[in-house]
């Protein structure tokens, strides 16, 4: 799938609602996804539920997502459509 990117704002606030933290933000995949691992180029599957952390931001368009190891180690860098990423939310949203 390509996606065209668009251009990136100037004003922050135009970002992706992502930006609201101004901190690395983690996110699982919601489908599986064939990609190549970052330094062999080697084809590998992330699946859904991968956790990875947005790294840049394209509008509310796409995300570029690192995926790395426990020890911090990359082996997969994507841009992705922003519906193919679930926000997780670290505090209360609401109050009942």
């Amino acid at each position: 799938m390509d996606i065209k990117l668009p251009a990136i704002p100037k004003d922050p606030k135009a970002l992706h609602p992502l930006s609201k933290s101004r901190r690395k933000i983690c996110q699982p995949l919601q489908g599986d996804r064939e990609t190549t691992h970052f330094e062999t180029g080697e084809p590998i599957r992330l699946l859904k539920g991968q956790v990875g952390t947005v790294v840049m931001e394209y509008g509310d368009e796409a995300v570029e997502v690192e995926f790395a190891n426990n020890d911090g180690t990359t082996f997969a860098l994507e841009t992705l459509p922003c519906d193919a990423v679930l926000l997780l939310h670290y505090e209360i949203l609401q109050t009942a």
